[in-house]
């Protein structure tokens, strides 16, 4: 019988169900309980409210009306531009032999049916079938004038005949790939001379293929031979869909119509003025007053005045009330024909604010006691005073200079007592004596002469300025064949040397110097970073800026530790990620002193030099001024991510003057190159720019922000030679380039882990001062320096295992590297630019009549808004 009083109590493993819960859905008794007798209240029956349907059905039109909108946007701005006012523009460029594009030119505009505008190589024509306007442009012959059409024309037309693309053609489609397409058509020229209807089609395909490979897939080819071929191009250009050219939809520019230039002084013609720019205002930002503006070859400049102007180009529509309205029959629009254009009109006049207007200063004025801790005090400079007072009233006897002053001869200190000298004989002796006997030791027969051994053993002099070591850097570095180091400077000339100097002055041949710099570029390949030491030399002294690093990947190098001065002139973003969100996000909504793309405008651009005049007087090359953001005229210190063309096979070296064509800019520069790595703060710096291996090219510069493509050229006797290719990184000062160098040393004798090495010093000072580096060999041995042997430079090394004899002692040094501050980054005198022989005239001065300010009521703004 169990006990009554026993309770089963279940363990963990037995099943718990949880409890139901009823949430909103109550029973009928617990609704009964929870009123509690209440009566409910009554119900009105009435009309549905629809007003939340009705809201709701609202923002889903609303909505699809957007997206609707926004398609319209995009096919819009696919098919006749971004701002859908200004006219397209479309280029003529030649890539074969044996073309004309007068002739092409010519057929287009013969198949127009109004020019309302004509000039010597470009015309603004209306398209009545497409509602459109097309201002034609025929590129001059200089790559400079391609390239400056190629960045603002929306569509292409690259002439080509059935014989190919030409030499020269190769280059410009290198260059315009690399600066970024717009759409591009094919247009072949020629075909009908062959008489083979056969060969004919073949040669057809055969252009057609090669467009589609160059460029792209859809890729448009048509030929130029007869009307009918005609219509289909024009048609092609009316129609065919605008490729996006990210960087140049970011600013503003202007592509000059008309250019007018009035000298400040009107008695000298050659002084600085104001030039007038007409022309539609393009781009997807809007156009500042305030701001500056850049003319290629000539630098930054300030605006005077902008005059918004009426269109000169209109597209005027009338229609015939006898005929039928339907606006898909274009023959029924009536265009007024104009050929040289209605009369402009200013509609608005906007003046900058002084107060708010950039300025041109793009350099940082240095303080040259910003680096200076402390300033004496009056009672200091009296007591400094009378020091020297009591100082020249005794009147000491000392040996100085001939024609030192007072001043000078107080800075020489007095003669030393005779006693040290003679302590420091003995010890010299003392040393002497036992670096013998180590010598004997090892059985080492060779005795340096005592001349050397006495250098050997003096302290390192004082370390000279940044300036010498530069100098002095460059004369290694850089030392052209011909030319004498500081070293055989100091050697006495004789007969023999004279004449060796006279050869040395004439310098090498370009011939042999490229054969000099070819096979450097091919040494660096093979053994990178590796340098000799210097015999006439102690390396201390050749080396005393370098520094020995534990990990080149995870050793701290302070990036603010011994910058040069150029630092001091350069500006410094705190974020530029930030900043560069800041300034693009601005798109100058609502302001009076902008501009709005699609307008027809006049830029008064103040501080101009004449010498745009001969280069820009007939308007023969595009005249592109492009607009500035904010802080795009400062200076930094800029990185570019860059390619070395496989067409150019000449060795390139750090540090060479290079041209750079960076968006709207074009400048000249000296540049370094260096490694990316991504698993450190440091960058090794690349002596020669190699082929098939990317680097990053950093040099001073104006700011610029991203994106933007790079083309890197070199002046070869006056043509212009593309070395490389790539994109803008934008400003980073505190990137870290170190220079490595690597010395080596050969094994003398081997005793499994311990080492004498020879070959990498010439003196027992140096493997004392390199004591604490470690050394490594190429078999992937690690070790340390123990001693120094003897007076030749022999040193015993340590290794972590057993080393081979036919290995190689290397040690690696680093120094960090700058670019060179180049005053080429701006050229206001026009460098690129070609004058001609003849000076222009005063009639060529105005190149257009100035523009009809007939408008009765002109809208002057002055602006008074701030960023």
């Amino acid at each position: 019988m169990s006990n009554p009083q026993h309770v089963h109590r279940p363990t963990g493993s037995k099943q718990i169900n949880k409890n139901h819960k009823g949430g909103k859905h109550f029973t009928k008794g617990a609704i009964k309980k929870k009123n509690q007798g209440k009566v409910a209240p009554e119900v009105h029956v009435g009309v549905k409210d629809t007003s939340a349907s009705a809201s709701k059905v609202n923002r889903r039109n609303h909505a699809k009306q957007v997206r609707s909108n926004r398609k319209d946007a995009v096919v819009m701005a696919k098919r006749v531009g971004h701002d859908g006012l200004s006219p397209k523009v479309v280029g003529i460029i030649g890539i074969g032999e044996g073309i004309s594009l007068d002739d092409a030119t010519q057929a287009i505009l013969d198949a127009c049916e109004i020019r309302t505008r004509h000039s010597a190589t470009s015309a603004t024509v209306v398209l009545p079938a497409w509602k459109q306007r097309v201002t034609l442009i025929r590129a001059p012959e200089d790559l400079n004038g391609i390239l400056d059409l190629c960045k603002v024309a929306d569509v292409l037309l690259c002439v080509v005949s059935g014989q190919g693309l030409s030499a020269r053609g190769e280059r410009v489609v290198s260059s315009i790939k690399a600066q970024g397409l717009p759409t591009v058509i094919g247009v072949m020229q020629g075909l009908k001379n062959i008489t083979n209807a056969k060969l004919q089609k073949q040669a057809r395909k055969d252009l057609a293929q090669e467009f589609e490979t160059r460029f792209a897939d859809d890729t448009r080819a048509v030929a130029l031979d007869g009307p009918q071929d005609v219509t289909q191009l024009i048609r092609f250009m009316a129609n065919t869909r605008l490729r996006a050219v990210p960087w140049r939809d970011a600013r503003p520019y202007v592509l000059a119509d008309r250019v007018s230039f009035a000298p400040t002084d009107a008695a000298n013609p050659q002084s600085a003025g104001t030039l007038a720019v007409s022309g539609y205002l393009r781009g997807g930002r809007p156009l500042s007053v305030n701001g500056l503006v850049h003319i290629p070859d000539f630098g930054d400049f300030q605006l005077k005045q902008v005059d918004e102007m009426s269109d000169p180009n209109p597209l005027n529509v009338r229609r015939d009330s006898s005929r039928s309205r339907k606006a898909s029959d274009a023959s029924q629009m009536d265009l007024v024909p104009e050929t040289e254009g209605p009369a402009v009109t200013v509609d608005r006049i906007v003046l900058p604010n002084p107060a708010v207007q950039e300025t041109l200063d793009s350099e940082n004025v240095p303080d040259p006691m910003a680096g200076e801790q402390t300033w004496p005090t009056e009672d200091e400079l009296a007591d400094a005073d009378e020091r020297m007072a009591k100082i020249q009233g005794q009147k000491r006897k000392k040996k100085v200079p001939k024609g030192f002053s007072a001043y000078q001869a107080a800075w020489i200190p007095e003669d030393e007592e005779d006693g040290d000298g003679e302590d420091d004989d003995e010890d010299d002796e003392d040393a002497s004596e036992g670096e013998d006997e180590a010598d004997a030791a090892m059985d080492d027969t060779a005795d340096p002469d005592p001349g050397s051994r006495a250098a050997a053993d003096q302290p390192p002099p004082a370390e000279p300025t940044e300036a010498e070591d530069d100098d002095e850097e460059e004369e290694w570095d850089y030392l052209e064949e011909g030319q004498e180091s500081k070293a055989g400077s100091r050697k006495g000339t004789g007969p023999d040397d004279t004449e060796m100097a006279d050869a040395a002055a004439a310098g090498p041949s370009k011939e042999e110097l490229r054969r000099k710099r070819q096979a450097e570029s091919e040494e660096d390949v093979k053994f990178p970073d590796e340098v000799d030491t210097p015999e006439d030399q102690p390396a201390r002294i050749r080396f005393q800026r370098y520094r020995g690093l534990k990990s080149f990947r995870s050793t701290p190098w302070d990036p603010q530790e011994s910058l040069p001065a150029e630092y001091a002139r350069i500006f410094q973003f705190e974020s530029f990620a930030r900043a560069k969100k800041r300034v693009l996000s601005t798109d100058g909504t609502g302001s009076t002193s902008d501009i709005h793309p699609g307008q027809y405008v006049t830029l008064h651009i103040a501080n101009v030099p004449a010498a745009i005049v001969a280069a820009y007087s007939d308007l023969t090359r595009p005249l592109v001024i492009g607009g500035l953001l904010k802080y795009e005229n400062k200076v930094s210190l800029l990185h570019f991510n860059v390619l070395k063309q496989a067409s150019y096979e000449a060795p390139v070296r750090s540090k060479e003057t290079l041209v750079f064509h960076c968006g709207f800019r074009r400048f000249e520069t000296q540049p370094i190159f260096s490694e990316n790595n991504f698993n450190s703060d440091k960058h090794r710096l690349e002596r020669f720019l190699h082929a098939r291996r990317s680097c990053v090219a950093s040099a001073y510069a104006p700011i610029m922000f991203p994106p933007s493509p790079v083309l890197i050229y070199k002046q070869e006797n006056g043509v212009q030679q593309l070395v490389a290719t790539g994109t803008l990184r934008g400003p980073e000062p505190d990137r870290i380039i170190v220079k490595k160098i690597v010395l080596t040393g050969i094994p003398a004798r081997v005793f499994k882990r311990y080492v004498i090495v020879r070959d990498m010093f010439y003196n027992p000072g140096d493997v004392t001062w390199f004591k604490p580096i470690e050394v490594w060999t190429k078999h992937g041995r690690t070790g340390h320096i123990k001693e120094s042997l003897g007076t030749h430079g022999l040193m015993k090394c340590v290794f972590d295992s057993m080393v081979q004899q036919n290995d190689t002692v290397c040690m690696s040094l680093y120094k960090r590297v700058y670019p060179r501050w180049c005053p080429f980054w701006s050229n206001p005198s026009g460098l690129f630019i070609e004058s001609p022989a003849v000076p222009p005239t005063q009639s060529e001065l105005n190149v257009t009549a100035g523009t009809s300010a007939a408008s009765s009521a002109v809208e002057t703004v002055q602006v008074n808004e701030l960023d």
